[in-house]
């Protein structure tokens, strides 16, 4: 065999140096695709499946109304929280009657 001609499949194949070439259908390939995530999913552990256990001296409170910093159950709560909301939805239409009339 001369080194010009190309070498065919079967002796590729009959060389000891090569693995023999398995070919799997698409669905071989799912399937074997879909095991390995299915598996990899399993594995996985969540971030934060348990509460830390440690006795630091670092403690916030936990629960409902900790994590903000104002207080919902205030007399005063309603009050502020209109003026907030209503003074970002009427800036707009106060900056445009601004911009409309300024002088040139």
């Amino acid at each position: 065999m001369s080194t010009s001609e190309p070498l065919t499949s079967s002796q590729l194949l009959s060389q000891s140096s090569r693995t023999q070439l398995t070919l799997y259908s698409p669905l071989q390939m799912l399937s074997r695709a879909a095991a390995r995530t299915t598996t990899s999913l399993v594995t996985k552990r969540g971030f934060q499946t348990t509460r830390a256990r440690m006795s630091s001296p670092y403690h916030y409170p936990e629960g409902a109304y900790s994590n903000i910093p104002f207080n919902p159950r205030s007399k005063w709560f309603g009050l502020g929280y209109w003026t907030f909301m209503a003074t970002g939805f009427f800036a707009p239409f106060g900056i445009a009657v601004y911009q409309t009339y300024k002088p040139q």
